[in-house]
């Protein structure tokens, strides 16, 4: 599975400060999720990143020396659609 603009991640790394100012104190991280910026380099401290076989973002505890996919955070909302094949 490639990492793709516009596809949502999951988040498999803590929480910080810097989070938690930006959305709140969220318990769940349901619905927030990483997506890819575009740019592929190596992390900064801080910055989350795309990393595994099954894509996840996971932050920067230092910099990096492997180039990742770099990743922004972002709320989300989940929207449940039903669909039917009757005609009538």
């Amino acid at each position: 599975m490639g990492v793709r603009l516009g596809q949502f991640y999951p988040i498999h790394d803590f929480f910080g400060r810097t989070e938690e100012l930006r959305f709140g104190n969220v318990k769940s991280r349901q619905n927030i999720r990483a997506t890819w910026t575009g740019e592929f380099r190596a992390p900064n401290m801080g910055e989350w990143y795309l990393s595994g076989a099954e894509v996840a973002a996971y932050k920067a505890r230092a910099d990096l020396s492997d180039s990742y996919h770099i990743a922004r955070l972002c709320r989300t909302k989940t929207i449940t659609v039903e669909t039917s094949d009757n005609d009538t």
